[in-house]
C-alpha cells in the first residue's frame, strides 16, 4: 500500500507542471526508503495523472473549511478561492482564534466577490466535521454591494463535504454510477443494511429525523455515498416525497451534468424561490456532495487545521464534546 501522503504528493504533482519532476523524484526515494511494493507507486501515479485530466474542465470555487469551537457565535475557518485548475488564488483564514459569524461571513462576501470575478462557477463548498452538518450554511446572510444582505445559496451552488475523504475506491465507483434515480433512506440503520447490498448507490434522500442527520451522514460516507439529499425539518414520507419531486423532472443529472439538469442547480433555484418564506421546503434543503476529482487531502500540506478549542467551563457532569476534524 502507499502511504497517504505519497499519495496526496503525487496528486500535487499530477496537477503543477512546474513542479512534478522534483516532487516525483521526492515520492521515489521516500517509496524506496519506506519498501513499498513494485509498480505501486507507478499505479497512483497513473491514476493522479488521469484525475488531473479530468480536473481540467473544472470551474472556479470557494471551498470554506470551517469549526464550531463551542460558541455561540464563533467560528474558526479557512476560506480558499480556487481557479478552474484546483490552483488555490486567495485565502482568508481564522485558524486560531474563533471569529464571529458576522466577521466570516464578510470574508465570505470578500470571497464570493472575487469568485464572481472568474465568470461561470461551481459556487462555494462546506467542508464540516462531524456534527455540523446540521448548520444551515446557505441561509446565512452575506452583504453584498448594492442589494444589501443576501442570503448565500440563492445566486451560487452552496454544498456540503466532509474534511476527511471517503474510502477512494467505493466513492470513485459510485460517483460515476450517480444518475437521477436516489435510493431513499429513513434511518441510519436501515442505511447501513441498504447501502451495504447496494454497492452502485450514488445518491440517497435522506428522510430521517434532524437529529440523525449527522449520524446519517457518516453511514453514507462511510460507504463512499458521494450525494445525499435531505431536509433539515421535514421527516418521513412527508421530505421524502418533497425531496423526490425536486429530483425528479429532467433528472438529477451525474458528474459531467450541467445546467437546469445539475441537482446542484435544481436545489439552487428552489433556494431562490424560499428567499423571503421561511417556511417554504426550499428554505430547509442540504446538499452533501462529494466530487472525487478534488481530494481535500491534497490542501493538508498547504493548510493546518484549527487552534486548540478554547477551555470549557467545568460543570458537574461531563458532556462529551465531539471530535473536530482537520484540514
Amino acid at each position: 500500500m502507499v502511504p497517504p501522503l505519497l499519495q496526496v504528493v503525487e496528486e500535487i504533482a499530477a496537477a503543477r507542471a512546474s513542479d512534478r519532476d522534483e516532487l516525483h523524484a521526492w515520492s521515489a526515494r521516500v517509496a524506496a526508503r519506506l519498501r513499498v511494493r513494485d509498480g505501486a507507486l507507478a499505479q497512483v501515479r497513473e491514476i493522479a495523472r488521469t484525475r488531473a485530466g479530468s480536473r481540467g474542465t473544472g470551474r472556479p470555487v470557494v471551498r470554506v473549511w470551517l469549526w464550531d469551537r463551542g460558541r455561540a457565535d464563533g467560528y474558526t475557518y479557512v476560506i480558499r478561492l480556487y481557479d478552474g485548475d484546483d490552483r488555490p488564488l486567495e485565502t482568508w483564514s481564522a485558524k486560531d482564534t474563533p471569529r464571529s459569524h458576522t466577521a466570516l461571513c464578510d470574508e465570505l462576501a470578500a470571497a464570493v466577490g472575487r469568485l464572481a470575478d472568474y465568470g461561470d462557477s461551481a459556487g462555494v463548498e462546506f467542508l464540516m466535521e462531524h456534527g455540523s452538518f446540521g448548520l444551515p450554511v446557505d441561509r446565512w446572510r452575506i452583504p453584498t454591494p448594492s442589494l444589501g444582505p443576501r442570503l448565500l445559496g440563492v445566486d451560487r451552488y452552496v454544498v456540503l463535504r466532509g474534511q476527511e475523504p471517503p474510502g477512494r475506491g467505493p466513492w470513485e465507483r459510485r460517483w460515476r454510477c450517480f444518475g437521477p434515480d436516489p435510493s431513499v433512506l429513513h434511518d441510519a440503520d436501515s442505511a447501513e443494511d441498504i447501502l451495504g447490498e447496494d454497492l452502485d448507490a450514488a445518491f440517497v434522500i435522506a428522510a430521517c429525523p434532524p437529529d440523525e442527520v449527522d449520524r446519517m451522514v457518516a453511514v453514507c460516507r462511510y460507504y463512499g455515498v458521494p450525494v445525499m439529499l435531505w431536509h433539515r425539518q421535514a421527516v418521513g414520507e412527508e421530505a421524502a416525497r418533497t425531496l423526490l419531486e425536486l429530483a425528479a423532472g429532467d433528472g438529477a443529472g451525474g458528474p459531467a451534468a450541467d445546467g437546469p439538469k445539475d441537482l446542484r442547480e435544481k436545489v439552487r433555484r428552489r433556494r431562490l424561490k424560499a428567499r423571503r418564506d421561511d417556511m417554504a421546503s426550499g428554505a430547509h434543503l442540504s446538499l452533501l456532495w462529494e466530487d472525487p476529482r478534488w481530494d481535500p487531502r491534497t490542501a493538508l500540506l498547504a493548510e493546518p487545521g484549527p487552534g486548540p478549542a478554547p477551555a470549557q467551563v467545568p460543570v458537574a457532569v461531563p458532556v462529551p464534546v465531539p471530535e473536530g476534524g482537520a484540514v
